[in-house]
């Protein structure tokens, strides 16, 4: 997973994958975060007149500025995508769908 975080949003880029968080990126005394966003899964090969389809998420985690847990969460289902593990100044390694 790769974060991408600006003053007033973040962008998500992971496996077959990427989101948004749209609100300023903030984490309180502790480091701990709960951010809304969104998720848009990603399908291999052309697709025709099928817009993709964005589920609500939630990003939740800690960091301590240099290393950061996040857990991916879609809304409308429950279903935690997963935990991810991040470090400031490291690319992740994304594999897209082919």
């Amino acid at each position: 997973m790769n974060l991408t975080i600006g003053q007033a949003s973040a962008l998500i880029v992971y496996d077959c994958a990427h989101g948004s968080i749209d609100q300023p990126f903030a984490a309180n005394a502790q480091g701990q975060f709960d951010l809304a966003g969104t998720h848009v899964p990603e399908t291999p090969g052309p697709i025709r007149d099928v817009p993709p389809v964005a589920h609500p998420a939630r990003y939740t985690g800690t960091t301590d500025g240099k290393a950061m847990t996040l857990t991916v969460t879609l809304t409308d289902t429950g279903q935690v995508l997963g935990t991810f593990t991040l470090t400031l100044g490291k690319t992740g390694h994304i594999v897209k769908c082919l």
